[in-house]
């Protein structure tokens, strides 16, 4: 189990490296888009913050966005 979560976390430092917007959404939280990717990265420890319909960071990517990525130890509600 350990040895996969190391691999994906591999995997997602070449996302992370060329981020197009990334900024704070929450405590130890942060989000990270990659436009070549069209992926969304939900990173950190803790608690989203409590966004409403359309004030999420993102907002401006949500139509482009085909894959998320949420880190283990995020809480959140799903508000696109």
């Amino acid at each position: 189990m350990k040895k996969q979560l190391l691999l994906m976390l591999l995997a997602l430092l070449p996302l992370m490296a060329s981020a197009d917007d990334s900024g704070s959404c929450g405590t130890n939280v942060t989000y990270t888009y990659v436009e070549s990717t069209r992926t969304l990265i939900i990173s950190g420890n803790g608690a989203m913050k409590d966004y409403k319909p359309g004030d999420v960071p993102w907002n401006g990517y949500k139509s482009d966005i085909v894959k998320i990525v949420i880190w283990l130890d995020i809480h959140w509600e799903l508000c696109f």
